[in-house]
């Protein structure tokens, strides 16, 4: 049984270096990610987000877990950081459910750099989540 992985109310919840991701099904075809420094996710007063929440299909490994809804499905893995203090890292991709092509994914840190995802402390007792994503050979910015 994983640690680092668990279900909660239809959502993928991880927990790794520090930090607490919740992935769920939000409306058709769509997912909701949150992700924080500490131990749990705190529901926001106020959010812009319309659809309402679903249930994924989630299958939890001991270094992977996934949830799928409709077309879209998020893979949560743990990597190893090369040449870092820190070994491993929580690193999220999204993918076509139907196919398993990947569609975006976050960029693996640098041992020198900043970890995947990084948080600003915001003066409501809040984080600013940054994340950095792959580029793709065919991608015009």
């Amino acid at each position: 049984m994983s640690t680092v992985f668990t279900e909660d109310n239809g959502a993928l919840v991880f927990r790794f270096g520090g930090e607490t991701g919740r992935i769920e099904a939000w409306g058709s075809n769509a997912l909701r990610v949150r992700t924080r420094p500490g131990r749990r996710i705190v529901d926001p007063h106020v959010s812009a987000l319309t659809g309402g929440r679903g249930n994924g299909d989630i299958v939890i490994g001991d270094d992977r877990a996934t949830i799928a809804n409709g077309t879209l499905t998020a893979e949560v893995r743990l990597v190893d950081r090369y040449g870092a203090d820190v070994k491993r890292e929580a690193v999220i991709r999204f993918l076509r459910s139907d196919t398993g092509a990947e569609l975006l994914a976050e960029a693996r840190s640098h041992f020198a750099g900043p970890k995947t995802r990084s948080f600003k402390a915001r003066a409501s007792g809040s984080w600013k989540p940054e994340a950095t994503f792959k580029a793709y050979e065919d991608e015009h910015l």
